[in-house]
């Protein structure tokens, strides 16, 4: 079962935290991102990335970026990996470019996620949650 959080606000994409057994603190449930089927030629496999074991996660993997980027996992990986910075922006005086990222790290310490291991955290986190996943019948 799933409870979606967020959205990013292009193409029906949001994130929602997998309710597993066992689990009651909501900010340590696994994070999957989610496309409507066939949004930009994915399959069920590939509309649903977990992208975070716990919603600190979560948030360290688009602290470098923002979120709306993270609609191209998994179909878009390689440019999103040319695209992701090699470290975590610092904030600046007069910085209005994603003031609230800055905000977020400060606030609970969250560190963005090395470039080189992006691809297999998202394999582990796949191989880990994707078969507890449950999709109604209309989804392909």
């Amino acid at each position: 079962m799933r409870f979606s959080f967020a959205n990013t606000g292009g193409d029906g994409c949001h994130f929602s935290f997998v309710a597993l057994p066992g689990q009651h603190r909501i900010e340590e449930r696994p994070v999957v991102r989610t496309a409507p089927a066939g949004a930009g030629g994915c399959t069920r496999e590939s509309a649903n990335v977990l992208v975070g074991e716990t919603l600190w996660e979560f948030l360290g993997l688009g602290l470098r970026t923002g979120f709306f980027v993270l609609e191209m996992l998994p179909c878009r990986l390689d440019g999103f990996l040319a695209e992701y910075p090699d470290r975590d922006p610092l904030p600046t005086a007069g910085d209005t470019h994603q003031p609230e990222l800055h905000a977020l790290a400060e606030q609970f310490g969250l560190v963005g996620w090395g470039r080189g291991a992006i691809r297999p955290r998202l394999a582990e986190l796949r191989e880990r949650y994707f078969p507890q996943l449950v999709f109604g019948p209309d989804i392909t």
